[in-house]
């Protein structure tokens, strides 16, 4: 999450840069087009990332009960 964090606030501050630095209307519309692409590519990427994450530590989670619960099963 801190690398993300990191990434982001560096893009933003870029971006913000690029904008300042527009000479149009139309140029400035295009460089805030693009970070809103990649701001929202990254954070879905992140997002999907981090639900991997709590989904792969859930099913870790019930690996125990899981054999626990077959064990029980096969001493009857």
């Amino acid at each position: 999450m801190t690398d993300y964090t990191k990434r982001a606030f560096e893009d933003g501050a870029a971006t913000a840069e690029k904008l300042f630095r527009a000479r149009s209307l139309e140029q400035a519309i295009g460089i805030h087009s693009d970070f809103t692409t990649r701001t929202f590519e990254g954070y879905t990427h992140e997002l999907s990332r981090i639900g991997n994450l709590y989904a792969e530590l859930f099913k870790n989670s019930f690996e125990p009960i899981a054999h626990a619960l077959q064990n029980s099963a096969q001493q009857k």
